[in-house]
């Protein structure tokens, strides 16, 4: 062969091999290594009714080849429910041997209100990231009993209340690592007029949404009037368990 040809088949193979590794490269990072996890840890029902129970645990359980410390717990996500955090903003969390093979597992805390999980019997899978970047994913079979969800409640006369005031203005509720964090706008001013006698005043918040719906606290100040204006501003703000 001439040299041009011999340059052009050197080139060929060099390419083809570098593809290769490309294509193998992607098919690793796509991957997630499966590890085992334990949902309601120490019991023997996997059953979660999110109207009985507010949080729940999820142990992931450590191997003869992973190490359950090595995963970054504010990554992890059980049915799409991020953990949760204490009053002092740390993350829901502790380290122990759960199944008793003298290794060290993670158990977190997740909301049973933000389980994305259809009701009855289904797989809940857990995805994680450890601290080098790995990614990682387990599931296991639970039974599932989503929350209550009220309808907001309506008036009609002769049951509407006798004067209805309100604050459309977006409420942002704003989140950090050193609680509490107060929300946008703070606080967040009703403002009553032209009502003389006020035996009763009922609040209500409406298209409440948040990742981490215990955490948040809503404070409702004292009324303070000026003449006949009544100000009852209820104001939002984050705090971090």
């Amino acid at each position: 062969m001439t040299r041009p040809i011999i340059i052009g088949v050197t080139l060929f193979i060099l390419f083809a091999l570098i593809g290769m590794k490309y294509d193998r490269s992607l098919t690793v990072a796509s991957q997630s290594n499966r590890v085992d996890i334990e949902i309601l840890p120490r019991e023997i029902s996997k059953f979660i009714d999110a109207r009985a129970r507010a949080l729940v645990p999820v142990a992931i359980l450590s191997s003869l080849d992973f190490d359950a410390t090595t995963v970054n717990a504010a990554s992890v996500s059980l049915a799409g429910a991020p953990i949760t955090k204490r009053a002092d903003g740390q993350f829901r969390g502790y380290y122990a041997d759960v199944n008793g093979d003298a290794k060290i597992d993670l158990v977190i805390y997740v909301s049973a209100y933000s389980l994305a999980l259809p009701e009855g019997s289904s797989d809940a899978v857990l995805t994680a990231m450890t601290f080098d970047g790995k990614s990682v994913t387990g599931s296991q079979k639970v039974t599932f009993n989503g929350p209550v969800i009220s309808e907001p409640a309506t008036f009609s006369e002769p049951f509407a209340p006798a004067g209805t005031f309100s604050n459309p203005a977006l409420i942002n509720i704003t989140d950090s690592f050193t609680p509490p964090t107060t929300a946008s706008p703070y606080p967040s001013n009703i403002v009553v007029s032209g009502e003389t006698n006020i035996s009763k005043v009922t609040v209500r918040i409406t298209n409440y949404r948040h990742t981490f719906p215990d955490d948040v606290d809503i404070l409702l100040s004292p009324a303070a009037f000026t003449y006949q204006l009544l100000q009852i501003p209820p104001m939002a703000k984050s705090r971090c368990r």
